[in-house]
C-alpha cells in the first residue's frame, strides 16, 4: 500500500492548489524501512513529472538519533514541501526540529506518523495542518462504517476510531465475506471467490481484487486539524478544506 501513497500528494496538488501557487521544490526524509523506501520512488516520480524539484533526498536509519542535520539541509535548500516518509517517533522528532529552526515549508507531508492518536498528544497544535495518506476514515459514507464507530465507542470507549483501527477492520471484514461466500476455509477457494466478485466495503463500493489479491490502487488525502484527522481529497469525500500554505509555527 505504500506504493500508492503518492496518489494523495499528487491529488492534493492537482485538485486543491492552483498550479500557479504550487510549491517549486521538495525535500524527502525517508526512513530506511520497507514502508518509507517503497513509497519514495513513486512520490519522487509524481513530483518530478509535475515540475517540482527534489532538492534533498535523505535516507536515515531507525531509531533516529538526531533529526537536526536533515531538517537543516531541507531548510537550507528552501524546500517548499517537506515530505517525511517516517514512522512515529522519527516523525515527531522531525516536526520538533523544524519548529526549533523556524523552518516553514508551504506543505508538510507525513506518511504515517500523523495518523496515530498519539500525534496530537505529543505535538499539540504543532501537529496540525500536516497532510498525509489515509486508506480509511470514520466519516467515509461506505457500508459498515457506522458500525465501526458505534462498536469502537461501546467496547473501547473510543469516540473517534483511528485510521489503523478502521483499516484493520476492513481487512478482516474482507476475509470474513470471502470465507462466508466460499463456504470453506480452503485458501484457494477463498482466493478464487475474491477474484470473481465485486464487493461493497468500508473504503469503497464495487471493489474488485486482482491476481495478487489487491484492489485497484486507491487512497485518500488527509490533513490534521484541531487535533483530528480530516479528509481533504478527493473532493467528493472531503470532511474539511485544505489549509495551504501551512501556517507558520505558533510561539
Amino acid at each position: 500500500m505504500s506504493d500508492w501513497v503518492y496518489l494523495a500528494l499528487g491529488g492534493i496538488l492537482d485538485s486543491l492548489i492552483q498550479k500557479t501557487n504550487w510549491p517549486k521544490s521538495i525535500a524527502f526524509l525517508t526512513a530506511n524501512n520497507v514502508m518509507g523506501l517503497s513509497a519514495r520512488g513513486n512520490i519522487v516520480e509524481a513530483m518530478e513529472t509535475r515540475g517540482i524539484t527534489v532538492v534533498v533526498n535523505e535516507t536515515y536509519n531507525l531509531p533516529l538519533s538526531d533529526a537536526n542535520p536533515m531538517v537543516s539541509k531541507a531548510k537550507g535548500k528552501k524546500a517548499e514541501i517537506l515530505c517525511c516518509l517516517s514512522a512515529f517517533d522519527d516523525g515527531v522528532m522531525i516536526m520538533r526540529a523544524a519548529k526549533a529552526m523556524n523552518y516553514n515549508p508551504k506543505l508538510i507531508y507525513q506518511q504515517t506518523a500523523a495518523l496515530t492518536p498519539a500525534w496530537t498528544k505529543e505535538l499539540g497544535e504543532d501537529g496540525d495542518h500536516v497532510t498525509n495518506t489515509a486508506f480509511w476514515h470514520y466519516r467515509l459514507a461506505f457500508p459498515g462504517n457506522d458500525e465501526i464507530r458505534e462498536g469502537a465507542k461501546a467496547r473501547l470507549g473510543i469516540p473517534v476510531p483511528p485510521q489503523y483501527f478502521g483499516a484493520a477492520y476492513c481487512w478482516m471484514k474482507t476475509l470474513e465475506l470471502a470465507v462466508q461466500g466460499a463456504n470453506t476455509l480452503d485458501q484457494k477457494q477463498i482466493r478464487d471467490y475474491l477474484r470473481s466478485r465485486k464487493f461493497d466495503l468500508n473504503y469503497g463500493k464495487g471493489v474488485v481484487f486482482d491476481k495478487r489479491g489487491l484492489p485497484p490502487p486507491f487512497c485518500f488525502g488527509g490533513q490534521t486539524k484541531a487535533g483530528r484527522q480530516e479528509l481533504v481529497w478527493p473532493k467528493e469525500v472531503a470532511t474539511t478544506n485544505l489549509v495551504y500554505p501551512r501556517p507558520a509555527w505558533s510561539k
